[in-house]
């Protein structure tokens, strides 16, 4: 009987079925392969896709730049400057505008200048020395404790005449309005604004004249180096 049960058990370990399960039993302890995704092929017409750098391969460059590196666009607002010319003969003793005092006259006034502020209504006229500034109202401010012009706000209609100093030329302007600053110096032009140096002539949106130096700047203004109409414009 004992002869017989280690026959039987010889035969079945090399039987060909005894040999594959213990082929299944092995690969049953190995790990399965990770499966890997399909290669689906690139759209006709897409851009392709980044590298691992974020370069694009074509170009060397890169793919996408962060928030406010990329270039920046070209502003498309004009500037403009006519420097002052010089030349003007100075007088010995000659006493300069803003060493003059500013004066007004018009129809209407209300307001005090010792409380720092006085309007003026209808066919305003203000001067000092050579400039004059004519306009349909005015709102002058002053300094309180020496009672000095500050600021005068000149609106509807407005024409502006001086003599440059820099180079002894006529100043003829206009605008819808002009801020006229006794400190500093400055006239500043807005709305349908042109400007008369001598023959030269400046339009633009605002132009800004320096007084003292004879600086003339301006926003989106255009220049014309050659007589312009100005016969309206008369003192």
């Amino acid at each position: 009987m004992a002869r017989k049960m280690i026959l039987l058990l010889a035969l079945a370990l090399g039987s060909p079925a005894f040999a594959d399960i213990l082929d299944d039993d092995d690969d049953a302890t190995k790990k399965p392969p990770t499966p890997t995704a399909p290669v689906e092929p690139p759209v006709p017409g897409s851009a392709p896709a980044a590298t691992p750098t974020g370069k694009n391969p074509k170009s060397n460059k890169p793919a996408s730049l962060p928030k406010d590196e990329g270039e920046k666009p070209r502003s498309t607002a004009k500037g403009g400057v006519l420097a002052p010319k010089g030349g003007a003969v100075k007088k010995p003793g000659q006493v300069r505008d803003a060493d003059q005092p500013v004066e007004w006259q018009s129809e209407g006034l209300k307001g005090l200048r010792e409380k720092g502020f006085v309007e003026l209504e209808k066919n305003v006229v203000v001067t000092q020395g050579s400039m004059r500034l004519e306009a349909d109202h005015a709102e002058a401010f002053f300094d309180e404790a020496s009672k000095e012009v500050v600021k005068i706000i000149c609106t509807g209609n407005v024409k502006m005449f001086k003599d440059d100093e820099d180079s002894g030329e006529k100043i003829k302007a206009y605008g819808d309005s002009v801020v006229f600053q006794n400190k500093e110096r400055r006239a500043t032009m807005e709305g349908n604004a042109r400007l008369w140096r001598g023959t030269d002539l400046v339009r633009g949106k605002k132009i800004i004249y320096e007084m003292d130096t004879g600086w003339i700047r301006g926003d989106r203004v255009a220049g014309e180096l050659h007589p312009g109409d100005a016969k309206d414009l008369k003192p």
